[in-house]
């Protein structure tokens, strides 16, 4: 029992010590990492159905709107605190054009939210408003990552 009360005491301590030593960053970069991901993957869902290289399916599209609609909501630029650009630290591809220019970053993904709910409205609507509305997150997303995101 003595054991098995300083394994555990042992284990919960280099739990704790872990979690100590990670930098604050580590939470807002894997987050906003992970909202990308998710826009990633549902972008590319669409874009497919776009370029006929996957059949158009009312359902799937909608379901990946619905996904792109649901991240948009979150406040994406709060997730990006001063020190978490590409030079500062490893793991970010955020330029450091975002911190010079917080406002433009902002009205970027402003446009994102506003668009949207625009393609979770027409996702399923046939492939001709699918792709209308598509287009308003794509320039978005390439006008952003064109200004604000790092190379590889």
């Amino acid at each position: 029992m003595n054991r098995g009360l300083l394994l555990a005491a042992g284990f919960a301590t280099a739990l704790s010590s872990s979690a100590l030593a990670q930098s604050p960053f580590d939470m807002p970069v894997a987050a906003r990492n992970g909202i990308m991901a998710v826009i990633a993957i549902n972008m590319g869902t669409l874009g497919g159905m776009a370029r006929g290289k996957i059949a158009y399916d009312a359902d799937a599209a909608q379901a990946a709107a619905n996904a792109i609609h649901g991240v948009s909501m979150v406040d994406l630029p709060s997730l990006f605190p001063e020190g978490s650009d590409e030079m500062s630290f490893d793991g970010s591809r955020a330029g450091i054009a975002i911190f010079d220019n917080p406002t433009g970053f902002s009205a970027e993904w402003a446009q994102v939210q506003m668009a949207a709910p625009i393609l979770a409205a027409e996702a399923a609507n046939g492939k001709d408003a699918m792709m209308a509305a598509l287009e308003g997150v794509d320039a978005t997303c390439k006008s952003c990552h064109k200004t604000f995101r790092a190379p590889k």
